[in-house]
């Protein structure tokens, strides 16, 4: 089941999280590309894509999944102060992997990249 706001790749493909713990990636007709598991249940927050395809999606087991477009890990962002995040925003540097923005349910914003990671309250 899809609680989570789907993204749409340059592509048309579809990405979205489900309550299994999957990010799903759809081709434009509704079939299936990919699909990648996680550690927990993607509830509301949708995933954002960056402009090299990179899909970062939330989950609800602490921790922030950065994916390439052919749906293999890239990284992942671990926040053990929190139940979850919120959609992550990506910032207007506007590079293939630029700076994450997500809030997370213990009041804190992230700021996030695949080199380096911090958080301010």
């Amino acid at each position: 089941r899809v609680q989570a706001t789907p993204a749409l790749g340059k592509d048309g493909v579809v990405f979205c999280g489900s309550e299994d713990g999957y990010v799903y990636a759809l081709d434009p007709t509704g079939g299936l590309r990919w699909r990648y598991k996680t550690g927990g249940p993607i509830a509301l927050a949708g995933a954002a894509i960056g402009k090299a395809g990179t899909v970062y999606m939330p989950s609800t087991d602490q921790l922030l999944y950065a994916l390439d477009p052919q749906g293999h890990a890239r990284w992942t962002y671990n926040a053990t102060s929190t139940d979850g995040f919120s959609s992550p925003a990506i910032g207007s540097d506007g590079t293939s992997d630029g700076v994450l923005y997500v809030g997370s349910s213990d009041g804190s914003v992230h700021a996030v990249t695949g080199a380096k990671q911090g958080s301010r309250e």
